[in-house]
Order: structure tokens, then sequence, then C-alpha cells
């Protein structure tokens, strides 16, 4: 340690690799100019990765990646490189929004401490370009309150909050309370997942009252789709901005009851995709769009749906095939085998998507 948080390493001599490796190994495994550290490894076995976090300490959050039995591959550190190569290949096709959302950017296998950071990087790569969205997870309202603070101090322009609601154990009373307590000190984007175990009218009751007596709401992110999606939409698009949350077809389900954009996975890998439907939609070519959603999304859906791990498995492979971000994803979840990724290559290319 040279006493800045910048650490060089010394190798003193190397033997086989067998049994159990305790000693550590450094390589600046996020590429922002410190080195981190790979060790306690068991070969093969578990390898876990710490990162510098202060500067003249040597000082380490930790992560653990267990590649079950085979050698170690990769390290189970968040690609901020991937993450930043991200936000920037979607700016050069013509987005203007780095959104963070807790299913997609895969809060639920991050400690709070990284949902932080990814929060924080991604404000930070995006500033002056983009919109930033930032996004916490159920979190309760004195956590979502300071984590408010925090976001408004990295930059961010919205926070996406989503309450815990575990057991219906919120009231529409409550819910209300927490979101207008968080605009008290960020513009907020509500995102309709908190109904899911909920009948429609208690969303639509929330919705309502949020609407009606909370300021400061800006968005709504709409998940659920179906019915609910087009009530939702018609509740609130006169005084909030609304899109869907996944797909082109559930755009199109929306689109006539006040919906004015969509998130579209092709935008990260294939953004003629996204924008070819959209061309379609502002020349209202009706033929167009159903063209691009039958030919392309429902069977590049289809497809993925078949592979281990689920669809989000196959969208990782392709940021990796298109030479965006790494494919894994960590542990308990699937990321795809070499062959698994040759399939999906296979089938893009018969796609004409590369």
């Amino acid at each position: 340690n040279d006493g800045t948080g910048r650490f060089s390493e010394r190798i003193l001599g190397d033997g086989p690799v067998s049994g159990y490796l305790f000693a550590i190994k450094l390589a600046d495994l996020d590429r922002d100019g410190d080195l981190d550290a790979i060790y306690g490894a068991a070969i093969p076995g578990a390898a876990t990765v710490g990162r510098a976090t202060a500067a003249g300490e040597f000082v380490f959050e930790q992560d653990g990646y267990y590649p079950f039995g085979q050698l170690v591959r990769h390290c189970d550190a968040i690609d901020y490189d991937g993450v930043r190569r991200m936000i920037d290949f979607g700016l050069a096709a013509g987005c203007r929004t780095a959104l963070l959302t807790a299913g997609d950017s895969h809060f639920h296998c991050m400690s709070d401490a990284e949902i932080r950071e990814i929060n924080r990087v991604v404000a930070q790569h995006a500033a002056g370009r983009a919109l930033v969205v930032a996004c916490d997870w159920e979190y309760a309202t004195p956590q979502a309150l300071e984590f408010a603070g925090y976001c408004v101090g990295i930059g961010a322009d919205i926070l996406m909050t989503r309450p815990p609601d575990w057991a219906n154990s919120a009231t529409v009373d409550s819910l209300v309370a927490h979101y207008a307590a968080v605009a008290e000190r960020i513009p907020v984007m509500v995102v309709t997942n908190i109904f899911q175990t909920r009948p429609a009218k208690f969303g639509i009751e929330t919705l309502t009252r949020l609407r009606d007596t909370v300021p400061n709401i800006m968005a709504l992110k709409e998940d659920l789709t179906g019915d609910f999606a087009r009530l939702a939409a018609m509740c609130v698009c006169t005084k909030w901005a609304v899109f869907a949350g996944g797909g082109l077809r559930n755009y199109m389900n929306m689109l006539p009851y006040g919906c004015d954009g969509f998130m579209d996975r092709h935008m990260n890998f294939a953004p003629k995709v996204s924008q070819r439907y959209w061309n379609a939609i502002q020349d209202g070519d009706a033929d167009e769009t159903r063209r691009v959603i039958e030919k392309i999304e429902v069977p590049l859906e289809n497809f993925m749906e078949t592979f281990p791990g689920g669809r989000d498995a196959a969208v990782h492979g392709l940021l990796e095939i298109y030479g965006i971000a790494g494919r894994w994803r960590r542990p308990p979840y699937h990321s795809l085998t070499d062959a698994e990724m040759e399939k999906l290559k296979a089938y893009v290319q018969q796609l004409g998507l590369l």
C-alpha cells in the first residue's frame, strides 16, 4: 500500500495450483486505478473478491463467488466497466435516459452498499448526458428517506422508490405517506409491481390518492400489464409521465390510454429494432409496429425463455455477444455455458440482428 489506496504486487514464487490457496492476488478488477484483491480461493472451490473502499487503508467489501467444482473463470465483482459501456452504447443509439431498476439491475443479489455504489456509478457516468433515474429496493420509510438524500448528493434526477409490502402489510394511507415523504426530498417515480399481490382496486386507489395529493411525483413505470396497466395509465397520465416497464407489445396495450414510452431490452444490443419500432409508432404505421413485434420481439423472447436461468440469463448472454458486458450472474442465478452462448449467437444471426 503506497498510502493513497493504491497497491502493488510482488510475486515471490509460484507453484502448482491445487488444494487450498490462501495467498492474496491483486488485480484492478473494475479498472478504477487501484488494485483489488482475490483471496481465500479453494481450487476448485470458492474465490472471494475484495474491492478497495478507502484510500490509505486495506479495507475491502467482500463478495463470494462459487464455481462449484470448476476452475475459477471469472470473479464475482460488479462489472462497472460493463455498466459504463451499456450507458455509452444506449446514449450513442439515441436513448436519453439512464435508468436503474431493481429486477434488471439485480438488486436482489446486491448488498445495500453495492446498491448505493451502482447508483453512484450510473449517476456519475451519465451526468449531463442523460436523465438519471436512481432506484432503491424495498426500503422502509426511514431508510428510503436517507437513500433519497444520498441520491440527491450523487446527482440523480429522479428516484424510483419501491417500498416493502410483505404479506400485504402496507395500507393505502401508509403507502401514500411513504411516497409523500420521499417526494419531499427528490422527484419520485412509482413502479406498479408494488401492487402485484393486491386487487386492482387497491392499486388504482393508491395511484389516485398519490396523483391528487402528492406533488413531485413525476412518472409511473408500469410492470403488471393487462387491464391494470390500462387503468393505471388512464389514472395518472394527465399529471405524470407513463411508460411500459418492458416489451413492445405491452406499450401497444397501453398506448391509447395515455402511455408515453417504453423500456426495451433491444436498446442494449440491437437498437435498430427499437428505432424501427419507434419510427413506426410516430408515423402511425400499425402494420410495421406489428411486424417488429411478430418477427423479432416475440420469437426472440420465446427463444430466450428456453434457456436454463430464463430470459435474463439470455439477455446477459447477448450483452457479451455484442461486446458490451459479460454474461455472468451471481449464484444461485444460472449463467449461460459456452454451448448455450453459441446457440444464442446462432439464433440472433438467424434473426438478422448480428
